[in-house]
C-alpha cells in the first residue's frame, strides 16, 4: 500500500519526538526538519519528555516520492498535564526510506459534513466552565494554571507570550453572557462554539475551538469575530 511507508515514518517520528530518542528522530528527518531537530537536541536538557496516550495519522496526499501526513498526538507531560498537538508532516522518499523534511504545528482540522452533530447542553456547560476557568486564571496572573486549559499551538503561543502580562493582566473583570454551539464532530472530538462575553465593560465575541482530551475539554483555538 502506497501510504504505509509515510504512515509508519510519521508514527515513529512522533513517538520518538515525545520520548526524545534524538538519534532515531534525526535518522527520520531531512531538510528543514533535520535542522530544527538538531537545534532542539542541543537544548535537550531544557525539554521534558512526554508520553503519547492517543495518536492518529492520516496520509492525505501521497505519491511514490512525496507525501503529506496529518497527525494528532495527545501526550501526558512530565508534570502529569495533558497537551495535544496537531502536525502537518511533509515527507519525501529518498530511496532508502521515507523522511520528514518539514513539520508544521497546526490548529485542529475537521473535514466533512456528515460527522457534524449538535453539541448537547451538558457539553456546553462543561466548555463554558473550562473557558471561564481559563479567563479567571489569566485575569489573576496565574499563567501557569491558565496554560493548563489550553492545548496545541494556542498553548505554545500563550506560554511564549507570558512576558506581555508580567506587570498587568490583559483584563480584570469578565462575564460570560452566552455560549452558542456552532458544530461538533464526535469523530474528531472537536467542537466550535461562539462565546459572547463582557470583558472590562466591553462586549467581546470569540469563536472558540475545543478538543475533548482524555481528561475533558481543552481550548485549542480562540479567534475574535
Amino acid at each position: 500500500m502506497l501510504a504505509s511507508g509515510p504512515y509508519k515514518t510519521a508514527e515513529t517520528f512522533i513517538y520518538s519526538l515525545a520520548g526524545q530518542d534524538w538519534d532515531k528522530i534525526q535518522s527520520l528527518a531531512s531538510g528543514t526538519a533535520l535542522a530544527t531537530i538538531e537545534n532542539r537536541r542541543k537544548q535537550a536538557e531544557k525539554i521534558s519528555g512526554a508520553k503519547v496516550i492517543d495518536f492518529d495519522v492520516k496520509v492525505s496526499s501521497v505519491s511514490k516520492k512525496w507525501a503529506l501526513a496529518r497527525v494528532k498526538a495527545e501526550t501526558e507531560l512530565a508534570g502529569g498535564d495533558i497537551d495535544v498537538l496537531w502536525y502537518n508532516l511533509y515527507l519525501q522518499n529518498l530511496g532508502g526510506g521515507w523522511k520528514v523534511y518539514r513539520a508544521e504545528i497546526t490548529p485542529p482540522v475537521t473535514t466533512g459534513v456528515t460527522a457534524v452533530s449538535p453539541v448537547n447542553s451538558k457539553e456546553i456547560e462543561d466548555i463554558k466552565e473550562v473557558y471561564s476557568n481559563y479567563l479567571f486564571a489569566t485575569s489573576h496572573k496565574k499563567y501557569r494554571e491558565a496554560a493548563r486549559y489550553l492545548v496545541g499551538y494556542t498553548r505554545q503561543l500563550f506560554e511564549t507570550g507570558q512576558f506581555i502580562f508580567s506587570n498587568n493582566p490583559p483584563f480584570e473583570q469578565f462575564e460570560i453572557k452566552q455560549v452558542k454551539p456552532v458544530w461538533y464532530s464526535i469523530k474528531d472530538k472537536t467542537a466550535v462554539v461562539e462565546i459572547n462575553s463582557i470583558v472590562d465593560g466591553h462586549r467581546v465575541n470569540n469563536l472558540v475551538t475545543v478538543y475533548k482530551t482524555s481528561v475533558g475539554w481543552k481550548i485549542a483555538d480562540i479567534a475574535a469575530v
